[in-house]
């Protein structure tokens, strides 16, 4: 199990979210960069926020790969829609990484190298009673994600 509500994570303009909002939404996780090759999943990503209201999408911006340059201030240009919700630019590997991420990790299904993310666009589902943690890798098209597709 997860307890994510112990844990602070801020939106992509620095203010803390309220897990409580999600309460009973099964939630995806996934770190992103817009000069990465797997960027066009952003367009998959919306299209699923789109159609699945009981799917919260939280994308966090990324720059350990070197494919997200810029300060928060700069990316809240590059990343706006009203069905996800974009967090803080944040580590996900080595000694900063951010709590939700270390969290997410540690709980994820993943048995191997379970505590390093490799790229880009890795993804981490919660299902709603925040009891299972799947981790996807980056070539997986979050359209192909049984997890989401069962809740459309």
């Amino acid at each position: 199990m997860i307890h994510l509500n112990q844990l602070k994570l801020l939106d992509i303009h620095l203010k803390a979210l309220d897990w409580q909002q999600f309460e009973g939404s099964a939630l995806l996780f996934c770190n992103i960069a817009r000069f990465c090759g797997f960027s066009p999943q952003l367009h998959e990503l919306e299209k699923i926020a789109l159609k699945n209201n009981s799917l919260k999408i939280i994308l966090s911006p990324c720059n350990q790969f070197l494919q997200e340059p810029g300060s928060n201030q700069t990316l809240c240009h590059h990343y706006n829609s009203e069905n996800i919700i974009f967090t803080e630019k944040l580590n996900v590997n080595g000694k900063n990484t951010h709590p939700v991420y270390q969290a997410l990790k540690q709980a994820s299904d993943r048995k191997l190298l379970k505590n390093f993310i490799f790229w880009n666009f890795t993804k981490f589902t919660v299902s709603a009673d925040r009891k299972t943690v799947k981790r996807y890798d980056p070539w997986i098209s979050p359209l192909l994600i049984s997890e989401i597709r069962d809740h459309e």
